[in-house]
């Protein structure tokens, strides 16, 4: 009977919540199409702007991700199994923004300044989005197993939006290099190089170069010519 009692109390919240949110738009007929993708959406910028905040992820509650979305604990697991599955999808939400940041900052037909500019805009990135950026590499991801052999077998771990923007720097170092070389080693060490710049330049005590010549000095360790 108590777990009649639970599955009953579980739709009841559901309908209160379906209801006042078609309340607030002032719609009491049907659901407008694509409600659920813009709840969706909502729970997943409240969860980005809280652990901007928080910088834990183990002090983020599905009940404060549902209270800055505006709707009700219940509303979540409409959309997602639980809250690991919520970080998945912030993730992906990140990991896409970065992608899109770097595409914007292409420059077609000059390979290296190509690659000069993507760079910098990871670099940017970090400081316009940082909540963002510490997301990407400080959220733990559940995939992660043990340690692959090969790129092949690390990327097969990741999320698809994470594969997207290696692949990026893949595609962009690749159009450095001669024919037939293999872009992979030096992406992982330009990334890795990349990502130690954002980390440390913060550090007040330490005289790093700037953004553009730390890039161009990457480049010319990393890409011949």
């Amino acid at each position: 009977m108590y777990i009649v009692y639970l599955r009953c109390q579980l739709i009841r919240d559901i309908l209160e919540q379906m209801e006042a949110e078609l309340a607030s738009t002032g719609v009491r007929e049907r659901n407008p199409r694509g409600q659920g993708e813009r709840l969706r959406a909502a729970l997943i910028d409240a969860a980005i702007e809280l652990l901007a905040d928080l910088q834990n992820v183990e002090q983020l509650s599905i009940r404060a991700v549902t209270a800055r979305a505006g709707v009700t604990p219940t509303a979540l697991y409409l959309h997602f199994a639980d809250k690991d599955a919520l970080i998945e999808a912030v993730k992906e939400r990140c990991f896409a923004e970065l992608t899109a940041y770097c595409s914007r900052a292409s420059v077609p037909g000059d390979p290296r300044a190509n690659f000069e500019s993507r760079c910098r805009a990871y670099i940017q990135f970090s400081v316009e989005r940082p909540g963002y950026y510490w997301i990407l590499f400080h959220a733990p991801h559940a995939h992660y197993g043990a340690a692959p052999a090969t790129l092949a077998e690390a990327q097969a771990q990741w999320l698809p939006a994470a594969v997207e923007a290696f692949g990026q720097l893949l595609t962009a170092v690749q159009g450095c290099l001669p024919p037939g070389a293999d872009p992979a080693p030096p992406s992982l060490m330009i990334w890795a190089a990349l990502h130690g710049y954002v980390g440390l330049r913060s550090m007040p005590d330490i005289p790093f170069p700037s953004p553009d010549d730390y890039v161009s000095r990457l480049a010319d360790a990393h890409i011949p010519g």
